[in-house]
């Protein structure tokens, strides 16, 4: 009998469970290999517009500086005097090695003022691409007013051979007929991304290197050529797969079954990663899998013929204290079956029940280290969620710190050159001041609003909800600029809760709502937040007017992986991370409503 009816069903469900811990470790590494490459853009974009934010600051105090010297035509000496004294001081603030010059250039494309040339007609100089890139900042200048222009050149200290691409800003100044620009070379961005990914590929291939499949089973990551490019044998990497036709096979399978049993009997399990076109593989041999299956297959067939044959010969007393260990086990099965892997046996004889129940003990055993380490995973990939959003505002710390401290340098560089001047502008030196300590003021506000989202703390507490919205809302306040935020509640509401956690699940779906108001381009960005309490839970309700979802991308929106973004806008982790947090840490749930109108997520904790 219990051949007939138990054995099958124990060797399915271990069976099962093998697979399902693999599928689990290869879903936890996959979404760790997009979190890692959703940081490099995020630091790659932060990068560069950080550049830009500091070349428009540079350029502004110099135009600033250079318009309040036209304003003293008709006070002091000629214009073309004080033309001569804005000469001096562009050539005498630039410094190559600094990063620090700029340009002068009237509308013939002659260049008027720099470091290096003075009176050069450059209309006809092109970049190492053959683009007059002289003429494309006047033609800017002319037509736009300001804005920036990217070009291939050398720096003036190095080799010509050592060209890269230069980022410049132009400003307009049309009461001398002239341009100011000011640029820097950026391919300093893409060598800290190269070390950048070096260090991030590093700790993936350390985490793919401890992660074990079964016993021998192991995780590797090969790109579209069947070139290797993470595995646990490091004299692996950078060579091909040996097996060309299993290559194939598996890239054919990543796009359906994602599952191919191949020759000597091994077991694959492939996921595909687009926003890298990089392919992460699952291996082991099938055998192994059914290998605690089998061995607890015979013990039981074994005990089972024993348990038979003894039914025979002993008495019905005999027969019943035998058989209660034997149920006493097999209620402990269906509590596993069930989920419940905390069930021991406590029968430590040395007969065969007892060397049962020691098996049935050990393989629960191996199950919970299984789902242990799936949860350390988990944390694992919290922890890289946390991160990622931690970079985000440390990214918005240095976006807002920059251009206070740029300003308070640049004043103090101009104030430096009129120092030198003859006849001091005191009231000019006065507002610079004024002016740096009004930034170093911004900056000490700054940090004391990021600080408190970076307290790591666990503890339920009571929150004010709007006070928490507001903090949410002052560290986007960058990006939130040009939105309209309303706050509604009618009453003041305190809920006790996990406040940094609702803040991170505030923010990715703010973050979201801000790029489909930009991937849209919608005119009027809206965002209303509603707060209530029904039946002792709360109700936060962020409504959008963002032109709101299709139906079929509303279903799929807290899957992950999934994302309307262009693969290198985004990895679809944020709105399946605020669901885990959510409805696991917070033990709430989160939905979503769309129309032509906009987009609704609501909250309910």
């Amino acid at each position: 009998m219990i051949g007939i009816f138990a054995l099958p069903k124990i060797d399915n469900t271990i069976q099962s469970l093998e697979k399902k811990v693999a599928l689990e470790v290869l879903s936890k590494i996959t979404l760790l290999s997009q979190s890692t490459m959703k940081d490099l853009e995020t630091y790659k974009i932060n990068s560069l517009n950080r550049h830009k934010d500091e070349l428009k600051q540079k350029s502004n105090i110099v135009w600033n500086y250079i318009d309040a010297k036209y304003n003293q035509i008709g006070k002091k000496g000629t214009s073309q005097e004080l033309k001569d004294e804005v000469i001096k001081m562009i050539v005498k603030m630039g410094d190559e090695k600094k990063k620090r010059n700029f340009s002068l250039i009237d509308y013939n494309s002659v260049i008027i003022a720099h470091i290096y040339a003075q009176g050069i007609d450059a209309s006809k100089n092109t970049d190492i691409k053959g683009n007059y890139s002289i003429n494309d900042m006047v033609e800017i200048a002319l037509t736009k007013g300001e804005g920036f222009l990217s070009f291939w050149y050398y720096r003036a200290y190095e080799s010509k051979d050592k060209s890269c691409e230069k980022l410049s800003y132009i400003r307009n100044f049309p009461k001398w007929n002239m341009l100011l620009a000011t640029g820097v070379f950026i391919n300093e961005i893409d060598e800290t991304l190269k070390k950048r990914k070096a260090e991030l590929f590093l700790q993936l291939k350390s985490i793919i290197k401890n992660t074990k499949i079964a016993k021998t089973g192991y995780i590797y990551i090969f790109d579209k050529n069947g070139k290797i490019i993470v595995h646990p044998n490091d004299t692996l990497i950078g060579k091909s797969l040996s097996d060309k036709e299993l290559s194939e096979k598996l890239i054919k399978i990543s796009k359906t079954t994602k599952e191919l049993i191949y020759k000597n009997n091994k077991i694959y399990w492939i996921e595909y990663l687009p926003s890298l076109d990089l392919y992460i593989v699952a291996s082991v041999n099938n055998t192994e899998i059914k290998k605690s299956s089998n061995t607890l297959q015979n013990k039981i067939k074994y005990i089972g013929l024993f348990i038979l044959f003894l039914s025979i010969i002993i008495s019905v007393i005999f027969f019943r204290k035998l058989l209660k260990p034997i149920l006493s086990l097999s209620n402990m099965v269906n509590l596993a079956i069930k989920g419940d892997y905390t069930v021991r046996s406590k029968n430590n004889s040395t007969d065969e029940i007892g060397i049962l129940s020691k098996d049935f003990n050990t393989m629960i055993g191996t199950i919970e280290d299984h789902i242990e380490n799936n949860r350390h995973k988990d944390k694992l990939l919290f922890q890289q969620s946390k991160l990622a959003s931690m970079g985000e505002m440390l990214g918005n710390i240095a976006h807002q710190w920059r251009q206070p401290i740029n300003r308070v340098n640049l004043s103090l560089e101009v104030i430096d050159s009129i120092l030198e001047d003859d006849d001091i502008d005191k009231k000019f030196i006065k507002k610079k001041i004024e002016s740096s300590q009004t930034n170093i003021a911004y900056m000490s506000q700054t940090i004391e609003d990021f600080t408190d989202f970076f307290n790591p703390n666990k503890n339920m507490q009571d929150c004010n909800i709007v006070n928490t919205i507001n903090k949410t809302i002052k560290l986007l306040a960058e990006r939130l600029s040009n939105i309209e935020v309303k706050i509604n509640s009618n009453k003041k509401i305190i809920f006790k809760t996990f406040e940094n956690e609702l803040i991170q699940v505030l923010l990715i779906v703010l973050n979201n709502a801000i790029d489909n108001f930009n991937s849209k381009n919608i005119l009027n960005p809206k965002i209303n937040i509603n707060i209530s309490i029904n039946d002792k839970n709360l109700i936060l309700e962020i409504i959008d007017n963002g032109l709101g979802i299709k139906k079929e991308n509303c279903d799929k929106i807290f899957e992950p992986y999934f994302t309307t973004k262009f693969k290198n806008e985004g990895t679809g982790l944020g709105l399946y991370m605020a669901k885990m947090l959510v409805e696991e840490s917070m033990h709430g749930k989160i939905d979503i409503i769309s129309d032509k109108i906009g987009a609704t997520f609501t909250i309910k904790l």
